[in-house]
């Protein structure tokens, strides 16, 4: 049985397929499974636990009408055509893509040829391309109940399995993970993430919160801030007395997940599935310009109480200064979103998702 996995454009899409992969390999083992990436930088790097691989050359394009566009949209359809190729060249029994430009044409052409396909979506609201695939593939997963009113297919091709996390994100210690960061016990960590490229906004009005507060012999932080904002984010550091990990992107992130008490991050939806996985409280700070996917995402645990949401505009060094001093002193009001969290964690979803692909195999 040959699998095509259909991933890439973002780490929000290509991470849960890794660890499908990672599940699907464990169940059915003599699979000839093959990831098929582009040829970001981001994707390139990833560690793909010997995986095989076939890369597209295709790129996101956007509705302007310049010459950058234009090449971008004439290299888009040469990725096409050459995903047709490799469908028609490796022929594989079953495809399942995981969402974004990258995978449409595959999972698009697999469909057309009869194959056997799947959809995964991971955040709450379908994008354009999986609502239009899912009229034509043999199943759609979902990482949220909530997300079967985005798709117009039928009902019943819509299976709950949850989004897959990665292997590694295991369950540390909590003194075992601050020690990994040289960071005491006796203080509250917070943790600042704004995706895998950082946040500008988020960096900014968070150091002018820091600044504002008097709470460094009780708080310390581990800050990913992506490379952008690295060098002056180190320098706005040096300057205080707060213990800091400072780093512009962290591999190691079940040691960050598992010493936090606190995450301020945004809502992708690797994001929100890891912090239901370890009940971590979140002040969420949704991305504005994702066809609001973030805001949708965030609003899941909302609707439980199981997370505080500030949107983009109102995220201030006021708002996180006041949002911080209130939650350092309410251990009561931490406990509970910590046990909201938990009740809405859809576990094993990797092997959910290899299960349902072999049920029809």
């Amino acid at each position: 049985m040959r699998i095509f996995i259909a991933c890439g454009g973002t780490a929000g899409h290509f991470l849960p397929a890794l660890s499908f992969a990672e599940a699907l390999r464990r169940k059915a083992p003599d699979a000839d499974t093959w990831v098929v990436l582009t040829r970001r930088k981001v994707e390139q790097e990833a560690d793909l636990g010997g995986l095989k691989v076939l890369r597209l050359s295709l790129v996101p394009v956007s509705k302007d009408l310049s010459i950058k566009n234009l090449a971008a949209i004439l290299k888009f359809i040469f990725g096409c055509l050459q995903s047709l190729y490799l469908v028609l060249r490796f022929n594989p029994d079953t495809v399942i893509g995981f969402g974004g430009y990258a995978s449409f044409p595959v999972v698009f052409f697999s469909s057309l040829l009869g194959k056997k396909t799947f959809i995964h979506e991971q955040n709450v609201s379908a994008g354009i391309s999986n609502k239009f695939l899912a009229l034509l593939v043999s199943r759609v997963a979902v990482s949220f109940p909530q997300s079967a009113g985005s798709f117009y297919c039928k009902k019943n091709k819509i299976v709950f399995t949850g989004n897959p996390i990665r292997k590694d994100l295991s369950r540390v210690d909590r003194k075992e993970a601050l020690a990994y960061f040289n960071l005491p016990e006796n203080k509250f960590t917070l943790l600042v993430m704004g995706g895998s490229q950082g946040s500008r906004k988020i960096n900014t009005e968070l150091i002018r919160a820091l600044n504002a507060l008097d709470l460094e012999d009780t708080l310390q932080i581990v800050h990913l801030s992506g490379a952008l904002d690295y060098a002056q984010l180190k320098e706005e550091y040096g300057k205080m007395k707060y213990r800091v990990h400072l780093s512009a992107f962290l591999k190691e992130m079940k040691f960050a997940y598992s010493a936090a008490d606190l995450a301020i991050s945004r809502s992708g939806a690797s994001s929100i599935n890891e912090i239901i996985y370890y009940h971590l409280p979140a002040i969420l700070v949704p991305y504005p310009y994702a066809a609001k996917h973030q805001r949708e995402n965030a609003k899941v645990l909302q609707d439980e109480d199981a997370c505080i949401i500030i949107e983009n505009e109102d995220f201030n060094s006021e708002r996180v200064k006041n949002e911080l001093a209130g939650l350092l002193r309410d251990d009561e009001r931490l406990a509970n979103l910590r046990s909201r969290l938990s009740n809405i964690f859809r576990p094993n979803a990797g092997e959910n998702l290899a299960d349902l692909v072999l049920s029809l195999n």
